[in-house]
């Protein structure tokens, strides 16, 4: 069954949507420790190829069972066979859909995936939360002077959950508008106890601040998940 915000359907790969009504974020969690939702034969040629190359069988595993998840639903929303579905690819590495009004984003991390697919351009995030003792490093080289002042403000015991927040929440904005995770510095997330998600800003980025939107969950209790979408008021 779904659960859901006013903007964002916790979907199931198992009983998937294939359109959209009150809700244009639709965000579904893949088992990667699992038997994929269709056959290995539906990757095309070139995933299997970039396939065959993995090293280590659970990153190859991974790879396939997110790729197969991926074209799955895609295949539901287009109405197009899973093997069919055709990915181009930006600069920076991210895949979209040439010509589709379909945007969706992908992201996994240690026993599960979680696919986003939106009206609106997209990005997602997930991470295990696991202790880093490098966490306070990474924050002032990387957060930007803002977010790690504002990540020195938060008491030590709830430190670790604020920076995988802080992560996860950058790296879907970063993700929806394209660019890398070395980006982390330009760009200005809410985290911490008691915050409500936010986009604070982005440097470099002439969409304004109030037109972005962040959702914020916990797919499993040591996972964080966030997604991040441009809410154009064209493609209501």
């Amino acid at each position: 069954m779904a659960e859901h915000s006013s903007s964002v359907l916790l979907c199931s790969i198992a009983n998937p949507q294939t359109s959209f009504s009150a809700q244009p974020v639709h965000l579904y969690l893949v088992p990667l420790d699992q038997p994929a939702p269709i056959a290995e034969a539906n990757l095309s040629d070139i995933e299997q190829n970039r396939a065959a190359r993995f090293k280590r069988e659970i990153s190859r595993t991974q790879f396939v069972t997110t790729r197969l998840a991926v074209r799955y639903l895609l295949g539901q929303y287009l109405h197009t066979p899973p093997r069919e579905v055709q990915f181009h690819y930006l600069e920076s590495g991210k895949p979209y859909l040439p010509g589709a009004p379909l945007h969706f984003n992908v992201s996994h991390s240690g026993a599960w995936a979680v696919v986003a697919i939106s009206r609106y351009q997209v990005g997602v995030d997930i991470e295990q939360i696991r202790p880093f003792p490098e966490a306070s490093t990474t924050v002032e080289r990387f957060f930007g002077t803002v977010d790690a002042a504002r990540y020195r403000t938060i008491a030590e015991p709830d430190q670790q959950n604020a920076f995988f927040e802080a992560w996860t929440r950058k790296e879907a904005v970063l993700k929806a508008l394209g660019r890398g995770i070395m980006s982390l510095e330009h760009c200005s997330v809410s985290f911490g106890p008691g915050t409500t998600p936010q986009v604070l800003g982005i440097d470099g980025e002439e969409i304004p601040c109030d037109l972005w939107r962040l959702f914020a969950w916990q797919p499993h209790p040591e996972y964080q998940g966030a997604v991040a979408w441009i809410e154009n008021p064209a493609q209501r």
